[in-house]
């Protein structure tokens, strides 16, 4: 058996956790980059199309990389305040399964876990924890960098995205989350509920394992239509969170927040640029017209 049974509860309410922010995320931020070069040609007299190509990096190398990323971290703060009732519903959702998965599994699966530890599925565990860490990220996407390089912009689209995404949600969001939070971890054995806000930056919740493993996931999976595709990626970020919470890293809840942290966070970036991408290509231009003695303008739009 690769996981203990116990886990398999776990691996459902992680999948479950996620699907329904899943589509609210990718619906965020698609109408604010729909409107951008609209808003650029009234602040600046540029043409929408003139100004995001200056803007939008070729690669993850460019020296505008660097705003792309910023602005998509603004576009992921912002967006909640742009939510609509549905997506705010959403997010209740998946708020509440935290919740409910922490009270019904967090102390339940640590113990089981504890029990059931055999050599075997412990170093199985830790492979699949592999799948959360920098280096396995970084050269995922690395590897999709190379393929975009060679001529494949979909290879390279989940390189730039997939790299924002993990710096917004590793190296700001959930360290941040982990300082407010403080939980302690399991093996500390002191409770599923003792916390002790701004005194642990390395804290239990959310799983930053299962953040990045997530994040490369969603990343990947808006780009690809494939079942297959979707089914292995999550199926291999949902079996990361599954090894955290079975070494003892992580209580349930902690996993299922990173599940959530970094879908979103993947989703929401892969929409944004994916809109902005989409305006690139697209023109806008205005050219005064005289005719028969009267003088006017012409406005012209190709998609």
């Amino acid at each position: 058996m690769l996981m203990p049974r116990i886990f398999r509860g776990s691996l459902v309410a992680i999948w479950l956790a996620c699907a329904v922010p899943a589509g609210g995320a990718e619906l965020t931020g698609g109408s604010e980059a729909a409107d951008m070069p609209i808003n650029t040609l009234a602040a600046t007299g540029e043409t929408g199309s003139s100004q995001q190509q200056r803007s939008f990096p070729s690669g993850v190398f460019s020296p505008s990389y660097g705003t792309l990323v910023l602005d998509d971290f603004v576009h992921v703060i912002r967006s909640p305040s742009q939510w609509t009732d549905e997506e705010w519903r959403h997010a209740g959702i998946a708020a509440a399964s935290v919740v409910a998965v922490g009270a019904l599994l967090d102390r339940r699966a640590y113990d089981r876990s504890v029990r059931m530890r055999a050599r075997e599925n412990e170093q199985r565990a830790k492979n699949f924890e592999r799948i959360g860490t920098n280096g396995t990220v970084l050269t995922v996407l690395g590897g999709f960098y190379i393929a975009g390089r060679m001529g494949n912009a979909e290879s390279m689209y989940v390189a730039q995205d997939g790299l924002a995404s993990s710096l917004i949600a590793s190296a700001v969001i959930t360290p941040a989350l982990k300082l407010i939070v403080g939980r302690k971890r399991p093996r500390e054995n002191e409770g599923t509920l003792t916390l002790s806000p701004f005194s642990d930056k390395n804290s239990s919740f959310p799983s930053g394992h299962t953040t990045q493993a997530f994040v490369l996931a969603s990343t990947i999976a808006s780009h690809y239509d494939e079942l297959w595709v979707k089914s292995l990626v999550y199926g291999l970020a949902t079996m990361t969170g599954v090894a955290r919470a079975y070494h003892g890293a992580h209580f349930t809840s902690d996993v299922v927040a990173g599940a959530l942290v970094g879908t979103y966070v993947g989703k929401s970036v892969a929409a944004y640029n994916s809109a902005r991408r989409t305006n690139v290509n697209s023109t806008f231009s205005i050219m005064p017209t005289i005719t028969s003695g009267t003088f006017g303008i012409a406005m012209q739009v190709s998609f």
